[in-house]
Formats: C-alpha cells, sequence, structure tokens
C-alpha cells in the first residue's frame, strides 16, 4: 500500500506558483470629468455611480439613482434627500441628513464612509 503525502505535494505546488511570473496590469485611473482626462490609464465615469470604483459618494450633487447604491436609503429616501437638497440648499455636513424622515443616527453612522461634502 503506498502513501501519499498530500502536505508535501501542496507545498511543491505553492513554490511552483510563487515562482511563475504574474502578469501585472496597471490601475486605471477614474475620473468624473472630462477636464481631468490625462492619458491611456484613465477611465471617465461621467454619470456613473463613483461606488462602483470605491469613491465616496458626493451628496450634494448625486442623483436618485446614486443614493439608493447607499447601505439602508432605499429609493424613499434618496428622493426625500435630494427633495431637501433642493428646497433647502446643499448639505453643509453629512449630519445634516438627520432632518431628512427616515434617517437617525444609525444610518448616517452606516453611509459615513461612502458618502462626502463637497
Amino acid at each position: 500500500m503506498k502513501v501519499h503525502n498530500h502536505a508535501a505535494w501542496g507545498f511543491l505546488l505553492t513554490l511552483l506558483a510563487l515562482s511563475l511570473p504574474l502578469e501585472v496590469r496597471p490601475v486605471p485611473h477614474v475620473v468624473f470629468n472630462e477636464a481631468e482626462m490625462a492619458g491611456d490609464n484613465t477611465v471617465l465615469c461621467e454619470g456613473c455611480n463613483p461606488l462602483i470604483f470605491g469613491q465616496p459618494i458626493n451628496i450634494n450633487q448625486a442623483s436618485v439613482e446614486h443614493l439608493i447604491a447607499l447601505p439602508f436609503i432605499g429609493a424613499k429616501r434618496a428622493q426625500d434627500i435630494v427633495a431637501m437638497r433642493e428646497s433647502q440648499g446643499p448639505f453643509q455636513s453629512i449630519l445634516d441628513l438627520d432632518a431628512v424622515r427616515g434617517i437617525g443616527p444609525k444610518t448616517i453612522d452606516r453611509i459615513w464612509p461612502y458618502v462626502v461634502i463637497e
């Protein structure tokens, strides 16, 4: 009866994998308007949701569709955010979202990493 040492094979395969050259591709630089375009490694994101590129959403400019992508923000809350922004002017702080019906401190804590004020 022959016994195989699977740990040894795993170790050898790991060494082999580490010795193979990896293909390195540049990460594209994402810009949100054409004035910032610079070179072949630039992706224009006009009208797209910045969250898909790991960028925060500016709540003073975001559309309802973009706001819906935030955690715990549904269509109604997103519409309320836009309506308040249009009626009372831009938000001065992320904490100002507390004035939107249905958004409280917990929701603000949850969306904080994904929004900015500009």
